[in-house]
């Protein structure tokens, strides 16, 4: 028999979690130890997995065990932020280099004609 501590159930979306987790609850709701076991148990989405699994191992992988999953606007403006300090230091190191490659975009594609 296999211990729902052992089960592993990942999906995409918070919504798809919960209702494999309500569904899961349904199925051994006349089993208060079970149940209990499933509520520690891992079903959650694809990044929950991961940062459940970063902080339950945080210092073997090297990293600060208060670490914090961003939001996907935070997200979009740290990347921005370090594209925007990379072209920069690009552009401060290679500046001939970049102008010329600004300026080669900006030709409209020659199209070969047969």
């Amino acid at each position: 028999m296999v211990r729902s501590r052992e089960i592993l159930a990942i999906t995409f979306t918070e919504k798809a979690a919960a209702n494999m987790k309500a569904k899961l609850a349904q199925q051994f709701q006349h089993d208060s130890v079970r149940k209990r076991e499933l509520e520690l148990g891992w079903v959650s989405t694809i990044h929950g997995f991961c940062a459940r699994l970063l902080k339950e191992n945080a210092i073997a992988a090297g990293i600060d065990p208060r670490f914090l999953v961003l939001d996907a606007r935070e997200a979009d403006g740290l990347q921005a932020a370090c594209m925007n300090g990379a072209l920069d230091e690009l552009t401060a190191e290679r500046r001939a280099e970049v102008l010329e490659l600004i300026a080669a975009l900006q030709v409209p594609a020659k199209i070969a004609t047969i």
